[in-house]
């Protein structure tokens, strides 16, 4: 028997008023997840453990049949593995996005989601900067404002509390820069400064770009800062084999669901053109209401 695990992602999506206020799901014409869904059976699943922050790393990986309340380390090592970063047990990953703060608030999450073409050399020149000064840490570049920190966990801990950029549009950066969980617990503590002091400046080299004058010249949002978050070492899981007995393969757009595929032993297929494809829309016109 074979299996299928088809995830629209983010299809519900937000009332758009260009649609009539209706969402990009209950607008488009779906024959084919209809006839699915008419031939298959309906439920629901609870993708998010109790107490457990809500997220696609969560719920795909609950959703394919592992506990994200043991298995799951944070989005930065499973990027990481879809990136091809090397990943040794004494690691530590984070996601690390490139993002725009004015006047001392998080404008934009993406860096007016900065094409991947303009991002990679900037994520090289902090690597030559920042990387190169520090022992201990890498920057390996992803795609578009998608990014990759990686850190010694012999020397750094991955005891801190980290806030995604996302969460936290328009409010002041600076109440929402890393923590350590325990106060008490040095390591971490000198962890949490150590990142903080790197968002700080990362914003010189940034700035000062030949990529980020033109954005600028262009009236396009700036890649300021990094933004670290979700970080962890490499996940411990079983195969799909080991556990299922099952071979398979990942398709998807987005890094996060290659890295969990990886991490379960399936084979990652990449469409060209489409991991770097998303639509560019503008945070103004999709706000949430």
């Amino acid at each position: 028997m074979k299996y299928i695990f088809l995830i629209p992602d983010g299809a519900a999506d937000w009332p758009i008023k260009d649609l009539g206020n209706k969402t990009v799901l209950q607008t488009a014409k779906t024959p084919h997840m209809d006839k699915l869904a008419w031939l298959g059976k309906m439920g629901m699943l609870k993708t998010i453990p109790e107490g457990m922050t809500p997220g696609s790393e969560c719920a795909n990986m609950a959703i394919m049949g592992y506990r994200p309340e043991k298995d799951l380390t944070g989005r930065g090592p499973l990027e990481a593995l879809s990136a091809g970063v090397e990943m040794q047990e004494h690691h530590l990953a984070f996601r690390c996005n490139i993002i725009t703060i004015e006047q001392g608030r998080i404008k934009d999450y993406s860096s007016g989601h900065i094409t991947t073409e303009e991002s990679r050399p900037l994520v090289k020149y902090l690597q030559e900067n920042l990387g190169e000064r520090y022992e201990g840490i890498d920057f390996f570049p992803g795609v578009q404002y998608r990014h990759i920190l990686r850190m010694d966990g012999n020397k750094f801990s991955e005891e801190i509390n980290l806030t995604p950029p996302h969460d936290e549009l328009d409010q002041l950066y600076r109440e929402h820069l890393p923590k350590a969980k325990n106060k008490a617990n040095k390591k971490a503590k000198e962890t949490a400064e150590f990142i903080t002091s790197l968002i700080e400046e990362s914003n010189q080299f940034l700035e000062s770009h030949e990529i980020n004058k033109k954005r600028q010249s262009a009236a396009k949002n700036m890649a300021t800062h990094i933004w670290p978050w979700s970080g962890g070492k490499k996940p411990q899981i079983e195969s799909m084999k080991e556990k299922y007995g099952l071979n398979g393969s990942v398709i998807s757009a987005v890094d996060l669901i290659f890295g969990l595929g990886i991490a379960a032993g399936l084979k990652p297929i990449h469409v060209e053109g489409q991991r770097d494809s998303q639509t560019q829309i503008t945070r103004e016109k999709y706000r949430r209401p």
